[in-house]
């Protein structure tokens, strides 16, 4: 394989870098499930079924949470990959092949960096957007234990 171009290599690395920075949204999102399990316990041990059931949401969004933090991780690693080889097509074309050997990835057109960079950024939000949502229900639920 040739050397990668400045430009693709940097952006892929920064889309690593991108991707990276997302590990305290993970963090924040595996201890809103931790206080949504304390929460739901304490509501269930005393009859509180509301602030139970909006504990149990927040419990529950952490399915697609951890959907989301093993897409990111995969993602961080796969852009590593890319920034150390060519930018060219084949070298994606390979990628995307191999994508498909394993399962992850159907037949489809393909992706040139940039793509793959802003389907990257979108999995960031939507993970941002489901810890929102666990620190809602959360919240919601604290202050119905004490209402």
């Amino acid at each position: 394989m040739t050397e990668p171009t400045s430009p693709s290599r940097h952006l892929a690395a920064l889309t690593a870098a991108f991707l990276q920075s997302a590990r305290p949204l993970q963090i924040l999102g595996w201890l809103m499930c931790a206080a949504a399990v304390a929460g739901a316990l304490f509501a269930a041990l005393h009859g509180l079924r509301c602030a139970g059931i909006l504990f149990a949401l927040a419990l529950m969004s952490g399915l697609p949470l951890a959907w989301y933090v093993l897409r990111i991780r995969f993602d961080v690693a796969a852009f590593e990959l890319i920034a150390q080889y060519t930018d060219a097509a084949d070298t994606l074309a390979d990628f995307d092949a191999a994508l498909c050997q394993l399962g992850l990835r159907q037949k489809a057109d393909p992706r040139d960096l940039v793509q793959r960079a802003c389907a990257s950024r979108t999995l960031v939000y939507r993970l941002a957007t489901v810890v929102c949502g666990q620190l809602i229900f959360v919240l919601i639920g604290m202050g119905t234990l004490y209402a």
